[in-house]
Order: structure tokens, then C-alpha cells, then sequence
């Protein structure tokens, strides 16, 4: 039996005559195709038909330096070198036509070369037979000979027609004995067109090739241009000249360029530099001050992958530039060879993670400081965090403004430039906006020992004299503690108990570091207290996954979370998961769920009756809870039942059913009459509050019945109106109550508090008759109107004139700080103010300016906002924070700024009970207690 092949092609294959009626095949358009793989379609560049001349000189020298190794090697005789040089020129012919050349001292060109891996699109020199014997030939000397083409597809050459219609190829080939073969010359009229092979010389001087491009209208070109874009590292002595400049790049040196704004692909590396000089062979890392790249065989790429140590800049790498050929060259680059395919971030983090350490021995560098890791950070915060733990192994000092930094003890993190500029050590690289959690700015001072600033509050917290060292921050902590900028805008914003998008793994770090990894280091830094090593292991990075260790608002859950039903269906619903499974999760990271909480919501599940309101199916029952009249009006309503069949339902589930005296059967109109301001878009009316006048008024209004008529349903119905309520009240009278100034009228109720929103809505001359008016409906108001306001009970009496009333109720006290604001509108001293105040039978919080209070620095000290023009107010809830910076800016001490406040009538926080709290949260080493001893 005959040998059967070892693999069969169906190439050219077509059928006999008279098998099929009829058949196809797929074919090319050739000219179609040609256009395509010589076009900006491919290329979107044509000015990288530069570099794909460049290409082809590198592979070319890269092969004559391992012939010349091989017949080294070898023992041929005689001893071999070799030293590559690439040349671009540009100029005019003496015909006067514009031609950019190539010249290269490399393996050049055969007969055999020219006819085919040149001239044959797709073909590669290192497939070719011949390549691959000659290569197995090298494989057998001591040592191997290498060699790494980075020709990738063979189709390069044909790039070269974006700038040219005509170009010329003068070529030698080095002979495998190593001696010079004839030159050739070729010239090639277009892609579609033959070209002819003369031979100029049996015998050339030394081989190598040129390649000279004749530039048709419009494709000028600059090659010191496109290069110096390009270009990073030249493997081998690298030389462009164009009309008007010359540039030279020197082999393994990277090249010093700062890219111009706009520019979106092209080299930036300039300033300090550390080169780390044991990379393994085909790499080639240098530390760089400014700027970043990743090269592969020298030329700019960009990885199409961006996790891990990979910046998240447009070149890849933030800090440090790369070149990665021969063995660590990728095997997937785009066809326009622009951007990296393969994840090349495993060997990137290798490379860095060896490549850090020597970067901190080294001597007579500026790098690292603080300032550099900083802008690392923004970019990449897992490389940041390589050269931080590089530091605390070194307990290398970090340099920064005129200073230095202890990172062994604050570690770095990019915030702290706030601090340090504070004490005039240099400039802030993060520009962050708000206040840090009070722990974290606590941590911050401990760790940097700020004295001025810790002298300043250990009189109100004697605990801070006596603290164990604290956690070193790494740079990544700051996304933790950060929300990222908008977009078009620079500043980072520090997250705030409220804010919906501090969690625990922010986008900044997604891909970057575990889930596992970030939520140990959030339970480390005191923005969760779970049990970490309850988390399930199969727990992904995923937003439903997440989702699950934070509460609705997607803030980190607390083991002292009071978890309700309501909390526990919205985390059931985002996480697609049962309320039992959820509850089960968060009992074993240490959050207290009721058995009873679990139940209701399994309930819920099934049952309608359990939202707190159709109108708004997100709100659910607790256990035990009162369930309103209007509710069970709406349930029998909507179920087609009797009143007494769903208090019978609730009372099932343990609820607590207030059916006071609804009828069994409710009509359509008794649920809108039973919500507040008989409106459906707000909550039920309770019994166990009090009603307030404005409740009946709207119910006459929207019924149309009198405010008596309306007071009498909510009798019939079981409700206790408000008492008294004056029978000649009128739908009039509801614009006594209704005030835009006022949150919630609904929930003013007689005897009071009255806020004077209501009270002063009516002017200085009507303000008597309002005084009587609230009086008939119950209110106490103790406000003394004048009988013939002037000017100034005109100006201090108006809700829109210069003496602000927020907040205030009738019966506070007025702060002095409202009439500090005033006196500089009505242009009377403050202490007349005041005594026009107590006309008004008002109490101010203090008779004149405290003592060592100038007016000007009490405008300073009450701004809140300069660029709003607004001021503190009673309802503003300082933190200790905000008290050191107004001191600061005051040049005062803070214990002066808080007696100062206070005489104001300016709340101020309970300073040290704020910073007892934070020191029990500031992070710490494992093992180390807040306190010594």
C-alpha cells in the first residue's frame, strides 16, 4: 500500500467538466487589496511609512549582526565585527524632485530577495527555507546566535506608496562567508506595475541598502519629525536630516522629549532618569521624571489592555519607559503595529517589581519624590504603590520641596501635599476639593507629627499626647478615600459619609488589585468594620457582587447598621438574590439582622399589602410597626376587600393595623383625604401626629368644603385636629402658611415652635395682624411687632433684606453673628442691632462683638462660602476641621476661635468628643492599640 500524505489542500482544486452546472470560489481583487494595504484605511498614519522604513533597516542590521556573531563564532578565520548604522536624508535630486532615502548598513539584498520576500506581499523574510537553515546553523555555535525579526506581517513596503508613487532600491547582500555580493538597483513606478533588476556592480564596498522615496505633491514629510515622535531607543546609531534640521539618536539611550499639548500618540520622557542597568536581555527600563512609555524594538506602542501596573495614560506607562524586543517582544501588535494586543501586564509588573529596588539604591538622582510617585499615581496606582513598598523596605527618606519625608512612618499618600504645603514644603499634585473623613485627616497629622496642628487640639483631647505609630499610607489608599474628577474637571473630591460612590472598589482600582486585597485594606483604613474573613471567597468585582457589602446608597455596611426590611428588599432587589440569602451574608460579616426583619421581607416578597405605599413600592414595613388609616383605605381599595379582612392580613404578618374609623368599604376620595396636604404624591397622615391647621385649609381647598367642614371629616374619621382652630377660618388663610421658605409647612402644628419664615412673610407693617392671626390658630408667639416701623424694622424684619432669619424659630435665640452680617448692609454698628432686637422682645446671643473680635475678622471668621456670598448660620454643623482652618486664616488659636463662635450664637461641635472618635479610628499597624500601655 502506498505511503499516504501527511496533509492534503484543497488549494486550486476546481472541478471536471460536467460534474456541476454551475460553482464559485472566492477570490481577491488584487488592485482593491493593494489599495487597502498601502492606504490611511490600514495605516491611519502616512507618516508611519517612516517607520516601516525604519523597521526593515533594524531587521536588516539585526541580521548582518548575527551572521557576523555566527561567522565569529564559528572559528571562520579572522575575527568579526559589526556596528549598525541607519541614515535618513531628505533633499532634491538634480532634477529638482523631493526625495526622502533610507540608508542602512545591514544584510541588504539579493536577486533572490528582491523577486521575492520584497516584492511578494504577506511573505517574511523569517519564513523563508533559506532563514530558517541558516538559523539552525546558528542554533550550534557557543554561544547560540539569536536573532528577533520584528517584521510581523510583510506588508510593510507597501506603506511606503502613502508618500511616494515611485521609489528606488540600491542594495548589496553580505554573502554567508561574510564578503559583499554585486549591488542591485531597482525601480519600482507603483505597486501594480513591473520593475527591473539591474546589476550596477559585481562587487560592492560593504552591503547594506537604500531606499529612496520620490514624494509626490501634498506627501511632504519630515524623518526627524515622525522619528523623534517615534523613535524612543535606537538599537543601533541612528541619524535623520531633513531641509532645515539634524538629529541623531545614540544606540540604548532613550530619547529626552517632552510631548507637545494635543499631540495624541508619540514619545514623552524627559527630565531625571534612572536606568536600570541588570534588565535582562531584550528589556530595557529607565525611571524617567516626566512623562512615560512602552516601546517594542524602540518604537512607541500602546497596550490595547489596561490593567494592573498599566497607566492609564494614552502611552501606558506613567513614570517609566520600557522596551521590550527580542525574547520579550509581544507576539500580537495591531497591522498598523500601534498598539500591543497581547496583555503584556504580568511581564510589565515582573519587570517593574525587580527594576524598583534598584531605583531606591540609587545614588546622585532626585528620583524618586514625593512629588514624582504622586503623578505616578494618578496614572497607575499599583506602580506607585511598587515604588512606596520599595521605600518602607529601604526606610529610605522621600524627598519633596525643601524637606524631606519620613515614609516609613506616613508612607505616601498624594493628600498629604495639602499638609505639607500647609507648612511650606512645597506644592499640592493632587488638587482635591471638601474635607477628609475626620479620622483620615487625624491619621495624616499623627503620621507627618504635625505639631503646630496637634498642639492646637490636644488641650481638648488630652489622648492625642500619648498615641502608638500609626499605618503608613500607600499612594492607592487614595482612591479609597477619593472620588475621581468629572469629566473636564481636575479636582478629586474626598468621599463623604453620604456620598453614594465611596465603596469598595472604586472604577480607579478595578483591575488594578483584588477585591480581596482592597476590602482588607478599606477594613484597615476605617471605612468598614465587617468581618473580612467572612466574605465569601467566590465574591467577585462585579457591581451586583459589591453591591452587597454596602448599603442602598452604596456606602461600605457597618456591623452597627440598623438593617430594616426596607434596606434589606432594595439590597435583595440590586443583588438578585433572596432577602434570606442576602441576611444570611450580612449575619456572617457581623451585622445584626432580625430574625423578625427577615421574615417581613421574605413576606414582602409575596405579599402587596407591605409596602409602605403603592404609590412608591421601595418603602416596606417594620416589624411592629403602625399601619396608617390611609393605607389600609388604599389596600381594601385596591384588593376589593373590607377593611377588617386587610387589618386581619397586617395583624398576620405582626403588624399593627390603625384602622380608627374607617368604614369597611372606603370610597375612592378617603385615601387622597388621608395623606398629608391631601396630596398623593406625599406620605400617609398619622394619628400619633399632631395635625397642623395647613392640613385642614388644604382638604377644604381641594374637597371643596369650609376649613370647619374639612376639620369635621378628620373628626368623623378619628383624627384630632388642631385646637383651636378659629370658625371664621377661610381658604384665605392658607397663604399664612404657605411660604417657599419653609421645608415642610405641613409639619407646623400648634402651640409651635413658629418659624419666623411664616411669621415675617408679611413685611414689617402687616406683621401685627399675622402675630393675632397665628395666635387664633393656636400658636404662641412672643414677638413684640413695632407699632410705626421705620426704615430699619423695614430692612431687619424682611425675609429678603440684610438680617438673616434661617433657621430661626419664634422664642430662639439670636445669634449675634446674623446682625454682624446686617451692619454692613444697613451701615449700623452691630451692638445697635441688637438692642433693636430686644424691641422686638428677642434674645441675642450677645450684646456686642466678643472681646478681641475685630468687625472685619468676624466677616472673615462667619464666610462660608465667598464665592456664593453666604455665611454660617445656626444650622451649620461645624466640624473640628473647619474650626482649625477659619483659626488658621485668623491667625488665632482655636480655643479662642470656638468662644468666639459660641458667643455668636454660632453652634460649635463638642471638639473632644469628634476627636476621641477619630483616634479610635485612625489606621493602625496590626497589633497596635490607639493608646500606649
Amino acid at each position: 500500500m502506498p505511503t499516504l500524505p501527511t496533509s492534503l489542500s484543497a488549494d486550486d482544486v476546481c472541478p471536471a467538466d460536467g460534474v456541476f452546472d454551475g460553482w464559485a470560489g472566492f477570490r481577491l481583487d488584487e488592485r482593491r487589496v493593494r489599495e487597502l494595504l498601502m492606504g490611511v484605511q490600514l495605516y491611519k498614519d502616512r507618516d508611519l511609512a517612516v517607520r516601516e522604513l525604519y523597521q526593515n533597516a533594524l531587521d536588516a542590521c539585526r541580521y548582518r549582526r548575527a551572521r557576523t556573531q555566527y561567522l565569529d563564532r564559528s572559528g571562520r578565520g579572522g575575527a568579526y565585527t559589526f556596528a549598525g548604522r541607519i541614515e535618513f536624508e531628505q533633499g532634491r535630486d538634480d532634477d529638482g524632485r523631493v526625495y526622502l532615502e533610507c540608508r542602512d548598513n545591514g544584510v541588504g539584498m539579493g536577486d533572490a530577495e528582491l523577486r521575492g520576500v520584497f516584492s511578494q506581499a504577506g511573505a517574511r523574510f523569517a519564513e523563508q527555507s533559506d532563514f530558517k537553515l541558516e538559523h539552525t546553523a546558528w542554533s550550534e555555535v557557543d554561544p547560540p546566535v539569536e536573532m528577533h525579526a520584528n517584521s510581523r506581517f510583510g506588508i510593510g513596503v507597501l506603506s511606503y506608496f502613502m508618500l511616494a508613487d515611485e521609489f528606488t532600491v540600491t542594495t548589496c547582500r553580505m554573502g554567508l562567508d561574510g564578503r559583499p555580493g554585486p549591488v542591485l538597483r531597482a525601480s519600482i513606478h507603483g505597486p501594480g506595475h513591473l520593475f527591473r533588476i539591474v546589476t550596477t556592480a559585481e562587487r560592492g564596498d560593504e552591503p547594506g541598502t537604500l531606499v529612496r522615496l520620490y514624494l509626490r505633491k501634498g506627501g511632504a514629510v519630515s524623518s526627524v519629525d515622525v522619528l523623534e515622535r517615534l523613535l524612543g531607543i535606537a538599537e543601533f546609531d541612528t541619524f535623520a536630516e531633513d531641509e532645515s534640521r539634524r538629529a541623531h539618536w545614540t544606540a540604548g539611550v532613550v530619547r529626552e522629549r517632552e510631548q507637545p499639548n494635543g499631540e495624541r500618540f508619540g514619545l514623552d520622557a524627559h527630565g531625571a532618569r534612572v536606568t536600570w542597568a541588570d534588565a535582562p536581555p531584550g528589556v530595557q527600563l529607565t525611571w524617567t521624571e516626566h512623562g512615560g512609555a512602552l516601546l517594542v524594538d524602540g518604537l512607541v506602542v500602546q497596550p490595547a489592555q489596561r490593567t494592573g501596573v498599566v497607566s492609564s495614560a494614552a502611552s501606558g506607562l506613567t513614570g517609566v519607559v520600557v522596551n521590550l524586543s527580542g525574547p520579550y517582544a509581544p507576539a500580537q501588535l495591531s497591522t498598523d503595529r500601534a498598539e500591543i494586543l497581547d496583555d503584556v501586564e504580568p511581564v510589565l509588573n515582573a519587570l517593574l517589581a525587580q527594576a524598583v529596588d534598584p531605583l531606591i539604591a540609587a545614588d546622585g538622582t532626585t528620583l524618586p519624590d514625593f512629588a514624582w510617585i504622586c503623578r505616578v499615581a494618578k496614572r497607575s496606582t499599583p506602580l506607585a504603590d511598587l515604588v512606596t513598598a520599595a521605600l518602607l523596605r529601604a526606610a529610605r527618606p522621600l524627598p519633596y520641596g525643601n524637606g524631606v519625608l519620613d515614609v516609613a512612618r506616613c508612607g505616601v499618600l498624594p493628600s498629604d501635599g495639602e499638609i505639607l504645603r500647609e507648612e511650606g514644603r512645597g506644592d499640592v499634585p493632587w488638587r482635591i476639593t471638601g474635607s477628609p473623613p475626620d479620622h483620615i485627616y487625624l491619621w495624616r497629622l499623627l503620621a507627618h507629627k504635625n505639631e503646630r496642628i496637634l498642639n492646637e487640639l490636644t488641650p481638648f483631647c488630652p489622648e492625642l499626647d500619648d498615641v502608638q505609630p500609626v499605618l503608613p499610607a500607600m499612594p492607592s489608599d487614595q482612591l479609597l478615600l477619593t472620588e475621581p474628577p468629572s469629566s473636564g474637571l481636575t479636582y478629586w473630591c474626598w468621599a463623604t459619609l453620604g456620598s453614594p460612590r465611596e465603596r469598595f472598589l472604586p472604577s480607579g482600582l478595578r483591575g488594578r488589585t483584588s477585591l480581596d486585597a482592597t476590602i482588607r485594606r478599606a477594613a484597615v483604613l476605617g471605612l468598614h468594620d465587617l468581618r473580612i474573613e467572612r466574605i465569601p471567597a467566590a465574591l467577585k468585582a462585579s457591581d451586583p457582587d459589591l453591591q452587597l457589602l454596602c448599603d442602598s446608597s452604596g456606602r461600605p455596611l457597618r456591623r452597627s447598621t440598623n438593617v430594616t426590611v426596607t434596606e434589606l428588599m432594595r439590597k435583595s432587589v440590586q443583588a438578585h438574590q433572596e432577602p434570606e440569602q442576602v441576611a444570611a451574608l450580612w449575619r456572617d460579616l457581623g451585622i445584626n439582622v432580625p430574625g423578625a426583619v427577615g421574615t417581613l421581607a421574605n413576606a414582602a416578597l409575596h405579599d402587596e399589602l407591605l409596602a409602605h405605599d403603592p404609590q412608591h413600592p421601595t418603602d416596606w414595613f417594620s416589624p411592629g410597626e403602625t399601619v396608617p388609616p390611609g393605607r389600609i383605605a388604599q389596600a381594601a381599595i385596591d384588593l376589593d376587600i373590607t377593611v377588617s379582612e386587610v387589618c386581619a392580613r397586617y395583624e398576620a404578618h405582626g403588624l399593627r393595623p390603625d384602622r380608627a374609623a374607617l368604614p369597611e368599604r372606603p370610597d375612592r376620595q378617603l385615601p387622597i383625604v388621608l395623606r398629608r396636604g391631601c396630596d398623593d404624591t406625599e406620605a400617609w397622615l398619622t394619628r400619633t401626629d399632631p395635625m397642623a391647621p395647613l392640613q385642614s385649609l388644604l382638604a377644604a381647598h381641594k374637597l371643596d368644603m369650609t376649613p370647619t367642614e374639612a376639620l369635621g371629616r378628620y373628626r368623623e374619621l378619628g383624627f384630632s385636629p388642631p385646637c383651636p382652630f378659629p370658625d371664621d377660618a377661610t381658604t384665605d388663610d392658607l397663604a399664612l402658611f404657605n411660604s417657599w421658605w419653609v421645608d415642610d409647612p405641613l409639619g407646623i402644628a400648634p402651640p409651635g415652635p413658629l418659624p419666623y419664615d411664616l411669621l415675617l412673610q408679611s413685611g414689617a407693617h402687616r406683621l401685627g395682624p399675622a402675630i393675632r392671626r397665628f395666635e387664633d390658630y393656636g400658636f404662641n408667639v412672643p414677638f413684640r411687632a413695632p407699632h410705626r416701623p421705620d426704615e430699619l424694622d423695614e430692612q431687619l424684619l424682611s425675609l429678603s433684606g440684610p438680617c438673616s432669619w434661617f433657621g430661626l424659630s419664634v422664642g430662639d435665640t439670636m445669634p449675634f453673628a446674623y446682625l454682624v452680617v446686617a451692619a454692613r448692609s444697613v451701615l449700623r454698628p452691630p451692638a445697635e442691632l441688637a438692642e433693636r432686637m430686644a424691641t422686638y422682645g428677642l434674645t441675642v446671643s450677645c450684646p456686642d462683638l466678643p472681646a478681641g473680635l475685630s468687625a472685619v475678622d468676624a466677616h472673615e471668621l462667619l464666610w462660608d462660602s465667598k464665592y456664593d456670598e453666604t455665611y454660617l448660620s445656626a444650622s451649620n454643623q461645624l466640624t473640628w476641621q473647619e474650626l482649625l482652618r477659619r483659626a488658621a486664616e485668623l491667625n488665632a488659636n482655636l480655643e479662642q476661635v470656638v468662644r468666639w463662635l459660641a458667643e455668636l450664637g454660632i453652634p460649635v461641635p463638642d471638639i473632644g468628643e469628634q476627636l476621641r472618635r477619630a483616634l479610635a479610628r485612625v489606621p493602625r499597624p496590626l497589633g497596635v492599640n490607639c493608646r500606649k500601655g
